[in-house]
């Protein structure tokens, strides 16, 4: 970021890239916090976010990860290519044989520096402290590799100027700036309206149908049909959301797409295509209600929460879609909001321990008196162990046994599970992948210790 202002002083003028920017330091803090795969993949949206936003601050968020992915993964043609024609600028010419003049210099010290290291015991003695083990064939690679990849990040190939076309799009859609389409000689401007008025009429009679279905059986509470359990109540209703999304906004892009805006009975098929809009957002809300049921039955997972941020996100997208029809808008403006909205809603997630959350409100279920599926709580990482070992989710509750997930063995024992975790934190890890969440499980982990409960771990552990 700093880099970037220096080399760049116009950025910090954009508001786009200062919402990058805020992005790309708030994933660094979540990364910083859980170090865990979410966390991880948010860092690195953050970060073709911060790139794109310096190259093409109004490119939609789509189009511009399309062009610092496109930049990072050709930097590495655009570095050969610079070495193999001559920039033909002396000022280049300079800031390269200057880059040579430190980097030769530091490479020399670097490896007659282990050499004296080791001839030299007094002198091995005096710089023992100086713990130089990372520098690795494998953490060379990784700098070079991510110094070509920086190159990336910084200057963007000359063919991507030639995208940037879409940054002239307007937000608002005005006549003299509507752009040609193929579809417009499908149909002419009054049947189209009228295939979109009776298409979106029928579509709201459909929806209504559906909704009015839910309220007997989601809030009236009436009993299921033989047969249908839960599960298959709530999966279907999401495979319908999906088909229901896709259809939606199709529909938007490609009857509010201009045209339809001049037609003088515009009113009629902006009201039909914002209440269907509407009754979309509704069934989104039956679903995440027989969502809700289902989780307090049968517990929460991961796939469960991931069933309620893709209704969130579904919201979004209908609430966008509907801005865009009512206010006039283009369908450039549906991908720019749709695009950062979506980005926003990620970078908060990443902020929740959805390991712990998931654990707590499962164990509480089983404190009830519900059943829970201890093998599931077992694969949830390492975050959980405090919580499994102070709730007394032991292995002679279950019995021996391994499960098997997603082609990884989970071993039941709990002090096992508590073993591997030990051993690679003191081990296995090092600064460069310390978290806070790795230290709050160790920190408890040595309390339960200290209190008694981890009878059968290493002193060694913990000193």
């Amino acid at each position: 970021i700093v880099s970037q202002v220096i080399l760049k002083t116009e950025v910090i003028k954009n508001k786009f890239w200062l919402m990058a920017a805020a992005g790309l330091m708030a994933s660094s803090t979540g990364l910083l916090m859980y170090g865990n795969l979410l966390s991880q993949l948010c860092f690195f949206i953050s970060l073709l976010a911060v790139a794109f936003t310096s190259f093409s601050p109004s490119s939609s968020f789509f189009a511009g990860l399309f062009y610092s992915m496109t930049s990072f993964v050709t930097s590495w043609v655009e570095i050969f290519i610079e070495k193999i024609i001559p920039a033909g600028s002396e000022e280049s010419s300079k800031k390269k044989t200057s880059l040579w003049i430190w980097i030769i210099p530091i490479f020399l010290v670097m490896i007659f520096f282990f050499l004296y290291r080791e001839s030299n015991p007094i002198f091995h003695e005096f710089t023992k402290n100086f713990n130089l083990d990372f520098i690795t064939p494998g953490w060379i690679f990784f700098t070079l590799f991510g110094w070509i990849w920086l190159r990336g990040f910084f200057k963007f190939p000359g063919f991507l100027d030639g995208f940037k076309n879409e940054i002239k799009l307007p937000d608002n859609f005005n006549s003299s700036t509507e752009q040609k389409s193929i579809f417009n000689s499908w149909l002419s401007t009054d049947n189209e309206f009228s295939a979109g008025t009776i298409s979106f009429a029928l579509l709201n009679i459909i929806l209504l149908f559906v909704n009015v279905i839910d309220v007997v059986y989601v809030v009236a509470g009436a009993e299921l049909p033989a047969g249908m359990g839960h599960s298959a109540f709530v999966h279907q209703g999401i495979n319908a959301l999906i088909t229901s999304l896709v259809f939606a906004i199709l529909l938007v892009l490609y009857f509010f797409r201009g045209r339809m805006y001049d037609h003088p009975k515009f009113k009629i098929i902006t009201v039909l295509a914002v209440l269907w809009i509407f009754q979309n957002i509704v069934m989104v809300y039956f679903n995440a209600v027989k969502n809700y049921n289902y989780v307090d039955e049968f517990g929460l997972t991961y796939k469960r929460i991931g069933v309620f941020v893709y209704l969130l996100l579904t919201t979004i997208g209908l609430v966008i879609a509907a801005w865009k029809v009512y206010g006039r808008k283009t369908n450039w403006f549906l991908f720019r909001k749709t695009g950062w909205a979506f980005y926003f809603v990620m970078l908060i997630s990443i902020f929740f321990n959805w390991n712990i959350i998931i654990t707590d409100f499962n164990i509480k279920k089983w404190k009830a008196g519900h059943d829970i599926d201890i093998h599931y709580l077992y694969q949830l990482g390492d975050s959980n162990l405090p919580a499994l070992v102070k709730n007394g989710l032991v292995l002679a509750d279950y019995g021996e046994s391994e499960y098997m997930s997603s082609n990884l063995v989970y071993s039941e024992n709990l002090s096992e599970r508590i073993e591997d975790f030990l051993f690679k934190l003191k081990y296995r890890k090092d600064w460069r992948s310390w978290n806070f969440e790795d230290q709050r499980v160790y920190n408890e982990l040595k309390q339960l210790h200290e209190d008694g409960f981890l009878m059968d771990s290493d002193e060694n552990y913990f000193n």
